[in-house]
């Protein structure tokens, strides 16, 4: 099972860089994706909430960048 993770990941970055942030010739990307992270509704870190509902099985969107191996930078709202 992790094996087929593994490889699974590897396809995906691989899909990833060539389709959608392909390096540019000195081996860096020059663009930018930029993900909405949020409604732009405050979300204060002390106020509970039920917990998050994602299972595992699948895809999940938040982990785009990380799934490729890519940097990721937050810009926080006001």
């Amino acid at each position: 099972m992790r094996t087929k993770g593994i490889e699974a990941l590897a396809i995906y970055k691989d899909w990833f860089h060539k389709n959608v942030l392909p390096p540019a010739e000195n081996g860096c990307c020059d663009k930018l994706l930029v993900l909405p992270w949020s409604t732009g509704q405050p979300n204060y870190r002390d106020t509970y909430r039920e917990r998050p509902r994602f299972t595992g099985a699948g895809f999940f969107f938040y982990n785009v960048l990380t799934y490729a191996g890519c940097p990721e930078y937050v810009v926080p709202g006001q």
